[in-house]
């Protein structure tokens, strides 16, 4: 039995027939199948294949999917609690082991330092990296938000307010990536306010706090400077080149995080003007992502900058914004969000392989072929199948959903 879901997400599949367009729910459940041979039990990760913040979207992808197949839902009814334990435990021993910056990654290099009894006093969770905080934050929300397990919003409520207590201690205001204090980012900023606005929409008692918190965020966001003139958000503020010039990059999963940040918020307070300004950014990240406004030559699929060569935390990033896409799509439907959500997710299928492997270059082979890229890709059949329904062959988008030709 295939579930409807409210919250944005319908499920999706792919053709017994390797290379067919069209996404059917049976497929997914074989890349399932795959992305579960990357996952080690003994952690509550998919490493070493990915990360740890990327484990977090792994478990937001899966509990979206199993919001609305019972299939999935009743194979992965003892996964939340595994992760909930083993993956704090994991984290627990490392931060002992090396700090709170274990999980060193780029953009930065930090230096391992000893780890202090603050550092591994009730850990769970949290970590170095403030916006590590805010995908296990999300990924806790969604967890609640299928199983209603009161203890899963509580978990999220507690990395939150960690993540809160580094609110406005930076010298222009906003959250720091790390507790080194070395970058102001969008994505720890966008998840700041991302997490406040879920949380605004999940406890009544104490919506007017979150609320005034989400609000606060977004409009340090918008007066910051990470917009630029072309409605795209950068990668950070103060981010430089070897001469000393400002390096502003666009990843996709910034402009996808904030999609979502801003269409809780309108839930939150019924004013649309929120979901027009998630239109904008949209629509600026889809033209800068995708070749579809070529009037001689469009194209819809979705390209990062760092194809083909992108690593375990970018080959994630459009999943990240195909996901809040499609939420976005949910609640203010565009056709030409449903296009691309159609006409990428056939791109994909086409080029899965015979262990249902999905690549970081959706119109191309499964390179890049790992859990990261497997969750993106999972992350764009859901939002597809979410919003467009399920279809065989090559898709015709119309009325809002896809029909087999």
């Amino acid at each position: 039995m295939h579930l409807q879901s409210s919250n944005l997400i319908c499920w999706l599949s792919i053709t017994s027939i390797r290379g067919a367009a069209g996404i059917t729910f049976e497929n997914v459940e074989h890349t399932f199948d795959t992305l579960q041979t990357w996952y080690n039990s003994s952690t509550g990760l998919w490493m070493p294949s990915t990360g740890w913040w990327n484990s977090a979207n792994c478990l937001t992808m899966i509990a979206n999917l199993a919001a609305i197949d019972d299939k999935i839902k009743d194979r992965t009814k003892d996964l939340w609690q595994e992760v909930f334990n083993n993956a704090a435990e994991y984290n627990k021993q490392m931060t002992q082991a090396h700090g709170a910056f274990w999980r060193r990654k780029l953009p930065l290099e930090l230096e391992y330092r000893d780890a202090t009894d603050e550092d591994t006093a009730n850990v769970g969770f949290l970590n170095g990296y403030y916006d590590d905080e805010g995908w296990w934050a999300l990924a806790w929300i969604a967890v609640y938000d299928l199983t209603l397990d009161q203890k899963y919003l509580d978990k999220a409520v507690q990395v939150f307010d960690d993540m809160h207590n580094a609110w406005n201690t930076t010298p222009v205001g906003g959250v720091w990536w790390d507790r080194s204090n070395t970058y102001v980012n969008a994505i720890s900023n966008e998840l700041h306010f991302s997490v406040a606005a879920h949380l605004a929409n999940r406890r009544p008692d104490q919506k007017p706090y979150y609320v005034d918190v989400a609000l606060n965020s977004w409009l340090w966001i918008y007066g910051s400077g990470l917009i630029n003139a072309q409605s795209n958000i950068e990668d950070g503020l103060w981010a430089k080149d070897e001469t000393g010039l400002n390096l502003p990059k666009v990843w996709s999963y910034n402009q996808g995080v904030i999609l979502t940040a801003l269409t809780e918020l309108d839930q939150a307070l019924q004013q649309p003007l929120y979901t027009a300004m998630a239109k904008l950014i949209a629509d600026a990240a889809l033209a800068n992502f995708t070749s579809m406004l070529d009037t001689h030559d469009p194209d819809y699929i979705i390209h990062e900058s760092c194809e083909p060569t992108c690593d375990d935390t970018s080959s994630l990033f459009k999943g990240i914004f195909v996901r809040s896409l499609a939420r976005l799509h949910a609640v203010a439907p565009e056709d030409r969000y449903g296009i691309v959500l159609m006409k990428n997710a056939e791109s994909l299928w086409r080029n899965v392989d015979q262990w249902n492997r999905l690549g970081s270059v959706w119109n191309n082979t499964t390179v890049g072929a790992g859990a990261s890229a497997q969750c993106a890709g999972m992350d764009l059949f859901v939002g597809a199948l979410g919003t467009l329904g399920e279809w065989e062959g090559d898709g015709v988008y119309e009325d809002g959903k896809a029909h087999s030709q």
